[in-house]
This record gives C-alpha cells, sequence and structure tokens, in this order.
C-alpha cells in the first residue's frame, strides 16, 4: 500500500501502487494520441499559461519547498542536498523563464530531416515524429519537473515523472501549475503526470511493467539509479552516467582581442565554466577539460579537481596540478582550427 500526497500535503485514500501505476500509464497513451493532433499554437499556449501559473503561485510553491526543507535537514541531509532542493523566487522565475524559452523554440515535430525520390518516381521523406510516452525517473532537484514536462509537451509526447521523494511536496506543486497550463491551452491533464505516491515500488514498476505503457525511460540522477535503471528496466532507457564536458579560453589569436583581456577572459571562463550552479549533481555539472589556446595555457590558475587543457591547433594535451602544467596521460584531442 502506498500514500498519494496533494499539493497541500494531505494524504489521499491508500490504493496500490499497481493500481496507481496503470490509471497512470493508461492516461499517459490516450495523452499521447491527443499531443500527435496538438498544434504548434495549443502547445506553446500551454507553457505560457504554466509559466504565468508558476509566478502567481510562487508563494505557494516556495511553502511547500519549507515543508521539503525542514523534513531533509530532519534527516541530515548534505548541504549540497539541501542546495539542489532549496527553492527561492531567483529559481521560481528561472523556472518559469524557462517555460518561455521552450515556448519560443521551433516545434521539432513534423519537420522533415531527408527527402529523396526513388527511380520508379516514389517520393520518400523522412518526418520527426514524437516517441510516445516518456517516463523520467529523477531526484532531488524539483525545478526538473518543470523542465522535463514542459520539453516533453513541447515535443508532443506524454510524460510521466517520478521525482524523488526529498522533493514531493515541491514537485507536486509545480506540477499543478503544468495542469493548469494544459487545462487554459484546452489539452488533457494527463500529458503530463506525476507519480502521486514516494513509494519506491513506483519506480520497479515504471521500469518492469509498463513496457505497453512507456516508449522510453529517461533516468536523471547519480550513479545508484542509472545502475538499478540498466539493471531493471524492460522499457528502453536513454541512460548517461559520466559525461565529458568541455570548455573553451583564449582560442582567438593575439590580432583579434588585446592580449591581456583575452587572458583575463579566459582565465574567468576557466574557473566559472559550468559552475553557474555549482551544488548540482557531480556527474552532470563537472567540467573535465578545458581547450586553451596556446598563448594561454600556462595564465589559468590550477583548478581545484583534475581537469585537462588541450591546445589547439596542435593538441597539445596537458593537466594542471598544483599551478604546473605537465603531459597529460589521456589521449589528446584532435586538432582544431581556431575560430576567426
Amino acid at each position: 500500500m502506498n500514500q498519494d500526497i496533494t499539493a497541500e500535503g494531505s494524504v489521499r485514500t491508500p490504493q496500490s501502487v499497481a493500481d496507481v501505476m496503470r490509471a497512470i500509464g493508461r492516461g499517459a497513451r490516450a495523452a499521447a494520441l491527443a499531443l500527435c493532433l496538438a498544434s504548434t499554437d495549443q502547445k506553446n499556449r500551454a507553457l505560457r499559461a504554466a509559466s504565468a501559473s508558476l509566478r502567481a503561485r510562487r508563494h505557494k510553491i516556495i511553502a511547500a519547498n519549507d515543508r521539503d526543507m525542514r523534513a531533509a535537514a530532519a534527516k541530515d541531509v548534505s548541504p549540497a542536498l539541501l542546495d539542489r532542493l532549496k527553492l527561492d523566487e531567483k529559481r521560481v522565475e528561472a523556472m518559469a523563464r524557462g517555460l518561455d524559452d521552450i515556448a519560443e523554440l521551433p516545434d521539432p515535430i513534423g519537420t522533415v530531416l531527408a527527402e529523396w525520390t526513388r527511380p520508379n518516381g516514389m517520393r520518400i521523406q523522412r518526418v520527426r515524429v514524437p516517441l510516445g510516452v516518456i517516463g523520467i525517473i529523477y531526484e532531488s532537484r524539483p525545478n526538473v519537473t518543470a523542465d522535463a514536462g514542459a520539453l516533453c509537451l513541447k515535443s508532443s509526447n506524454a510524460v510521466i515523472l517520478r521525482g524523488g521523494t526529498e522533493s514531493v511536496h515541491s514537485s507536486t506543486a509545480i506540477h499543478s501549475c503544468l495542469e493548469e497550463g494544459l487545462t487554459v491551452a484546452g489539452l488533457p491533464g494527463s500529458c503530463i503526470q506525476l507519480v502521486p505516491t514516494t513509494d519506491r515500488a513506483a519506480v520497479g514498476y515504471m521500469l518492469a511493467d509498463m513496457v505497453d505503457d512507456i516508449d522510453v525511460i529517461v533516468p536523471r540522477g547519480g550513479k545508484s539509479l542509472i545502475a538499478r535503471v540498466q539493471q531493471e528496466a524492460r522499457v528502453p532507457v536513454i541512460g548517461h552516467l559520466e559525461g565529458g564536458w568541455h570548455g573553451c579560453a583564449g582560442w582567438r589569436p593575439p590580432s583579434v582581442l588585446e592580449r591581456t583581456r583575452r587572458q583575463d577572459r579566459s582565465q574567468h571562463c576557466h574557473c566559472c565554466y559550468k559552475s553557474g550552479y555549482p551544488t548540482a549533481h557531480r556527474v552532470s555539472n563537472q567540467r573535465r577539460h578545458t581547450i586553451a589556446g596556446s598563448r594561454t595555457v600556462n595564465t589559468l590558475p590550477a583548478p581545484s579537481r583534475l581537469s585537462t587543457v588541450t591546445s589547439p591547433p596542435c593538441a597539445r594535451a596537458i593537466h594542471l596540478q598544483s599551478g604546473s602544467p605537465r603531459p597529460c596521460p589521456e589521449r589528446p584531442l584532435l586538432p582544431v582550427r581556431s575560430a576567426r
């Protein structure tokens, strides 16, 4: 048995996890069909209405987040996790702007990717279409609820969201804003659904027992979550583990920018790249390499973690450790043409 939690924190009548998930799956499959017929204008109206709802309900969202923060603090979680979990006026506004930005993007559905004619005169097109129903499993960051729901809506995919236990009240409050946007645009509320239970069995059910309802699973979280998804899933998975982020510094030749200004800018890029949200999960927010011009390498400060600096066009790889460059044992990148 499980407990279903509303945005106000009340508990609904208990149901079995299987019953809840089956109902969600049926709703998502029906919504996917409706989204196939939805116009670009209708989807954009839903996104903009959801953005307006986030702004209008920001105080309720922050109040719900306070409940999550107090519960997490009582469990003595790490400061980094608390920061990922925290919502304030600035972060709620960033979520709202994100939805507005997604509404401004071109509609990917219906785009002709390739076209050719066979010798017999048959005309063939490769056209971008929705995947169908996407299941997204994520951890403590409640803003993922808005980001993932909006991206799936824009691409005409129904989505089933399963957020982390720590952010249940925050995610529920955010999801209610997305539902309001769908209602304003005349789209089914089941286009974006949030699993209403904190029972971990719901994750297992999504992975193994919703083969007919979910077309692909996208996990977003740490190694343990990714490992569980890869081990248990009977649904196709778009997974990741560790990325290979690269930052660029000082690529323009001396004739384009005055050398001192270029060095200052390169140092700033090196220190700040991928650090706008420094407490985001280390796997998804960690810079692995900095690509620097040959005249810029020696001006870069030593990083706090092991990283790689590659200097085009000769692709000479070094890493900085304790402020002193030395050859890097990793395979260097291929030569890169300087930007002009």
